[in-house]
């Protein structure tokens, strides 16, 4: 059975990749029957190919797109631990894509992927608290999952998290830090944090700057973005 579930998530991920390419592939037959092989197993539980139907009908590949259908196979997957389909999941109750619009719910599966160090989940429960959705506003909360978010690689959380530092929200105001993880998010490719970096650095004297700049290099090596 082991081999058997491997060879089909070996088959849907080939049907995924293919699926850009073949303009007629939902209606080739062969795919169709791979595809309904593959939600047999996904039925009978397993989270990985529970997350690739998601994928699928997120996407209208294969079968005509369904973000209802979607969300189901992303439920299924999420509560089963796997922290891709929570995020998922988190993102259709956000944005009611989907499901009914449900911001606690956003924040119950963010918050569960976040805490399996989801870089990206760990950046949107950043985003629910600094804004309030969902949760009661909480700038030292937020701060602390754009903290987790940006050691991890994440560049809007390294934008956000110098943000925080320059504001003096959720930390204390630090203009040096502001510049470190401005500069780490510019490195990584984030180019609106060019400007803000440029700002903070007229802010520093010229001994803490050269100091700013000396940590964001040592930063930029420790916590690129995760490609």
């Amino acid at each position: 059975m082991k081999i058997k579930i491997a060879i089909m998530l070996i088959t849907l991920a080939a049907m995924s990749a293919q699926a850009g390419e073949n303009s007629n592939y939902v209606n080739t037959k062969e795919y169709l029957e791979d595809f309904y092989l593959n939600k047999v197993v996904a039925e009978q539980g397993d989270a990985n190919v529970q997350a690739n139907l998601g994928r699928l009908y997120e996407e209208g590949r294969v079968v005509v797109q369904n973000h209802k259908q979607a969300a189901v196979w992303f439920r299924k997957a999420a509560e089963q631990g796997l922290s891709a389909s929570q995020c998922f999941l988190a993102l259709m109750y956000r944005f009611g894509h989907g499901v009914p619009q449900d911001y606690k719910q956003a924040a119950y599966w963010y918050s569960k992927a976040a805490e399996q160090e989801y870089s990206i989940a760990q950046k949107e429960i950043g985003d629910m608290y600094y804004l309030g959705l969902g949760v009661l506003q909480d700038y030292k909360q937020a701060a602390s999952w754009y903290s987790k978010a940006a050691e991890n690689g994440d560049v809007g959380a390294q934008f956000k998290l110098g943000l925080l530092y320059a504001a003096g929200r959720g930390v204390v105001q630090d203009y040096k830090k502001a510049y470190v993880w401005y500069s780490v998010a510019a490195a990584n490719g984030y180019i609106l944090s060019e400007e803000s970096r440029d700002i903070v650095a007229e802010l520093l004297d010229p001994t803490s700057l050269l100091d700013a700049q000396s940590q964001a290099t040592r930063y930029f090596e420790r916590y690129k973005t995760k490609k």
